[in-house]
């Protein structure tokens, strides 16, 4: 979702591009977060610089480091939620649908307190579910916490569309069967004929970018209803586009391990 920097230009998770050449890593813009989200939103990693390749290949390893009893919360939560479900896939979704119920996007503390939610917080995945509401950012990284600690390897992805000045934090989640898109604002993972989609799908192939099309824009429906234009505008212009898919014209990778 849409943040600005104080000089009010375009929000952070978008890939900086300028005359078709990418800029050099340390010209990304700075955003007005704090802590990890801050490490994260300047250093992901380009698709477009990196390749598919590299990312899908070499980037993200899936021997998780985490220890078991670090993070008894997410533990818990993570057991309570999935424990039950046998395919890796189905746990996944699982704890996504609980992000998204559990965890609503930030517009809704905004349309409950007539508060806009900090962008600054910095929390730890703990403390984000404790809050009650996150940016999709936080979302995302609670997702990650969450799939990590049941053994599931799992990433940030930064999609972003330079040209509309809208973007998204999102996840992927590794199966069996690949790397798997998983929209945990929404709770859409990306499956398609029975088969993961990974999120660099969406930003290449026309069959499956009308896809994801079709079901971005109901979920963007539902968003403007019950949360309105005006308030999408300052924080969530993906969802107003006549295509929401464009959203993913840009694509970056950043690893987030919990320890």
């Amino acid at each position: 979702m849409d943040r600005k920097s104080p000089n009010g230009r375009v929000s952070y998770w978008i890939v900086t591009v300028q005359n078709t050449q990418l800029r050099k890593i340390d010209q990304r813009i700075e955003p007005p977060v704090a802590g990890i989200d801050l490490e994260q939103a300047l250093n992901y990693v380009d698709l477009d610089a990196a390749g598919e390749e590299f990312l899908y290949e070499h980037y993200t390893g899936t021997r998780l480091p985490y220890v078991r009893g670090s993070r008894p919360l997410l533990e818990k939560i993570a057991g309570d939620v999935s424990g039950g479900i046998e395919s890796r896939f189905g746990r996944v979704q699982a704890l996504s649908q609980y992000v998204s119920e559990e965890i609503p996007w930030a517009g809704y503390y905004w349309k409950l307190t007539g508060n806009r939610l900090a962008a600054d917080r910095g929390m730890i995945e703990e403390d984000i579910i404790e809050s009650g509401y996150g940016w999709c950012m936080e979302q995302a990284r609670v997702l990650c916490g969450l799939t990590q600690v049941i053994g599931i390897p799992s990433r940030l992805v930064f999609a972003g569309n330079k040209v509309k000045q809208h973007g998204h934090v999102l996840i992927e989640a590794y199966l069996p069967e690949g790397w798997v898109g998983v929209d945990q604002s929404f709770n859409v993972c990306f499956l398609m004929d029975g088969k993961p989609v990974r999120a660099a799908a969406l930003r290449r192939d026309p069959e499956v970018r009308a896809h994801f099309d079709g079901i971005y824009l109901t979920h963007a429906s539902r968003l403007i209803e019950d949360l309105g234009r005006d308030l999408l505008t300052t924080d969530f212009r993906m969802v107003l586009a006549d295509h929401p898919i464009e959203g993913f014209d840009e694509i970056g990778i950043c690893n987030h391990f919990i320890h």
